[in-house]
């Protein structure tokens, strides 16, 4: 099987990362950065480097997925000034409306 997963250096998403591989699903991981990309490269995946945010991006990458696993989080706590669980919060619902748009964009009617 073909999975999208977003969040896949994280702590839940590298753990459902491993699962994936270990069982042979060929799995696409949505990253931030390129020492993201190479972290998800060594664990057996395909990175792509993009932003939740574009839905343009998350459309074609879902053309290639059978399934798609969201576990894109953003508490790292690496901003003081900024509450993280605010932002983990709508990094969350916000990543889901996103990837159900992109989703519906690519289902055929």
């Amino acid at each position: 099987m073909k999975v999208l997963l977003t969040g896949g250096t994280g702590f839940v998403g590298s753990a459902v990362l491993a699962a994936l591989t270990a069982r042979g699903h060929r799995v696409t991981a949505l990253v931030r950065s390129e020492g993201s990309a190479r972290t998800v490269e060594s664990a057996g995946a395909t990175a792509v480097v993009a932003d939740l945010t574009d839905t343009a991006a998350l459309a074609a990458l879902f053309e290639d997925a059978d399934a798609a696993v969201h576990a894109a989080a953003a508490s790292d706590g690496t901003s003081p000034a900024i509450d993280a669980s605010v932002v983990d919060a709508q990094l969350r619902v916000r990543g889901v409306d996103r990837l159900r748009v992109a989703d519906a964009s690519v289902m055929p009617e």
